[in-house]
């Protein structure tokens, strides 16, 4: 017969039963850390490939102004992702687009913390620290937050680079055999200027009713330069403006606020932002409105400079008050 082993309540463990203890817990322990891992590497990739469909067809659609405002909010709402989670799936992809040569260390929840910093040296210096010392999320945070290498936007004050445009710049192209003037916001009309080399950057000047063209050291019109006038605030961060595009021409658009994010408009800080802007902008005989095309999600992004006082564009142009600057300033809104 077999013989029956009774455990004793105060039996103490073997030196040979105490290693096999601690060999059984190592390899638990390793288990456990494998599979995190191995979910966080899933989890990154599955991130990834979110961004990737989605840019994929943003850009099928990039002809579509405002598109992305319809999209993210559908997205949202099917999948039961909230939209900030979605964003960072975009800029996961785009600022990383080789995932396969990143480190296996680098979490989504590292990434998530890394991708505010947009200087890519300063990041990838962030990167070798987590991949060196094992720095877990929650020590990269505490290192982002008291490092004081890091920009200014990151560690106290938000600022926003700006670049006044210049005024009554177009660039000319060609299309069905026709030399056009382009207006912006995909418009455009026929050149009086026929003989000329598409992609001629021309300040204009309107005398009576005839414009002139002139040549310009500009190189490159990657921004516009409107005279606006507000007619709706939505929220925060977005405006309806009538923009004159000039050559007699206008278009209504909805634009997003560069650089910044409001609260939802349904919170009281959101509401305090709108009506700070309806304050700001109420009585301005025009407003300057600098456009930068559509962003990623292919929405029409702007600078908007205002003063109540001005009344001459030019003026305006290079003196006015930056908005977008104020509403970080004032805690309305956050740097984006």
């Amino acid at each position: 017969m077999n013989e029956l082993l009774v455990i004793e309540p105060n039996l103490q463990i073997t030196p040979e039963v105490q290693s096999l203890v601690e060999q059984i817990q190592l390899e638990i322990e390793s288990g456990f850390e494998r599979t995190r891992l191995t979910m966080e590497h899933e989890k990154r990739q599955t991130y990834w490939n979110v961004g990737k469909h989605i840019k994929e067809h943003l850009l099928r659609n990039s002809n579509r102004a405002g598109y992305g405002d319809y999209l993210f909010p559908v997205l949202a709402e099917n999948l039961s992702i909230d939209r900030a989670t979605i964003y960072r799936c975009v800029q996961f992809y785009e600022e990383y687009p080789q995932i396969v040569a990143t480190s296996r260390q680098l979490t989504w929840s590292h990434i998530t913390a890394l991708l505010p910093i947009e200087d890519k040296k300063l990041r990838q210096k962030y990167e070798e620290r987590i991949i060196e010392d094992k720095l877990t999320v929650t020590d990269l945070r505490e290192l982002i937050k008291s490092d004081k290498g890091l920009p200014k936007s990151l560690r106290g004050k938000a600022t926003l680079s700006v670049f006044r445009g210049e005024p009554w710049v177009y660039r000319l192209q060609e299309i069905e055999g026709k030399i056009v003037v382009d207006l912006g916001f995909n418009f455009a009309i026929e050149s009086p200027l026929q003989n000329i080399t598409p992609d001629s950057v021309m300040k204009v000047q309107k005398e009576n009713s005839e414009y002139r063209f002139n040549s310009t050291d500009i190189g490159v019109v990657a921004h516009y330069t409107y005279k606006a006038y507000l007619f709706e605030v939505i929220d925060g961060d977005t405006l309806w403006v009538n923009i004159g595009l000039g050559f007699n021409s206008w278009t209504k658009q909805k634009l997003r606020l560069r650089g910044i994010n409001a609260s939802e408009i349904s919170s009281s800080s959101g509401k305090s932002a709108k009506e700070y802007i309806e304050a700001r902008l109420k009585g301005c005989g025009f407003i300057v409105v600098k456009t930068y095309w559509r962003d990623k999600y292919t929405r029409y992004l702007a600078d908007v400079f205002y003063d109540k006082k001005e009344t001459d564009y030019e003026t305006l142009v290079q003196n006015g008050k930056f908005l977008n600057q104020e509403l970080l300033d004032k805690h309305y809104a956050v740097k984006y």
